[in-house]
Parts: structure tokens; sequence; C-alpha cells
């Protein structure tokens, strides 16, 4: 399987293991590779209404479609990848993945626009965090799924 150059990197300094328990609670341990100790702990509970028994209502679908839209463009996936790791300025971005500022700032709108980046002003400068702990559960689901073995 072909990892891409980025997500190969995030997962290299940071292996994340997802396990479910009885419990239908998802627990993700961060792993430093420097570390042999256990990092945070992230707990997610699985509600029963989130479980799928029909199909969502059209308003919802068209909402995950765009988030899932979002996350098909490699260049954003970069970004988020980035932002995972630590916050950053748009020239920060821009000089760890070798673009233009501008490209960066677009993408950036895309990504604040379906609520996956926050931008705290900070004087003149804007840094640029991932929005929530959701966004993390979904790159490391993600990381997981295209790193497991098939």
């Amino acid at each position: 399987r072909v990892r891409s150059s980025a997500a190969s990197d995030v997962y290299k300094r940071q292996q994340k293991y997802i396990d479910k328990n009885d419990s239908e609670e998802y627990h993700i341990y961060e792993h430093l590779n420097n570390s042999s100790s256990v990092g945070e702990k992230m707990t997610y509970t699985i509600d029963e209404n989130t479980k799928t028994t029909a199909i969502p209502d059209e308003d919802v679908v068209a909402s995950l479609s765009e988030l899932f839209k979002a996350l098909g463009d490699p260049t954003r996936v970069k970004i988020l990848s980035c932002l995972q790791i630590s916050d950053m300025n748009v020239g920060d971005i821009a000089d760890k993945l070798g673009m233009t500022t501008s490209a960066v700032s677009h993408q950036l709108r895309v990504l604040r626009a379906i609520k996956l980046v926050k931008g705290t002003k900070e004087g003149k400068e804007v840094r640029y965090s991932l929005d929530d702990d959701h966004v993390t559960l979904i790159m490391q689901c993600g990381l997981t799924h295209v790193n497991e073995e098939r």
C-alpha cells in the first residue's frame, strides 16, 4: 500500500492506536517515538444516536459529504497534518509544505468554512489550529485505516 509522504511523516512521529472496548468507547493513545510513556488519552463515546440505523436527513448527508470532499484534497490533508503537530501561521505552513502563502491561505479558507480549522489573531498574524478534538479523531482514524495491514 502506498502512503502519502505527509501522512507517513505524521504517522512516524505520532503513532496513535485506536482500540474499541466493550463500553463502546474509542481510545486514542499517543506514543511519541522518543518516549516510552503514554501521552494524553482522548476518549470518544459512541452515542446511540450516531449509530446508523436509518439514512440521515438530507442536510446531514450534504454536510458530511462536504467534510469528506474537503478531506479528499491532498493539500488540505497535508495542512491538517501540519496543524496536528502544532499551531502555525500561514507562512509557517507554506514553508513546511513548500507552497506559496496565497495557496495555503486559499486552502485554509476552505478548511475554516467547514470548521476543520480555526484562526486566532495574534498581533498582525493569525495562528491556525485544528478546530477541535473531532478533527484529530478523524485524521487518526483515517491514518489508522490507510496504514492497517490487509
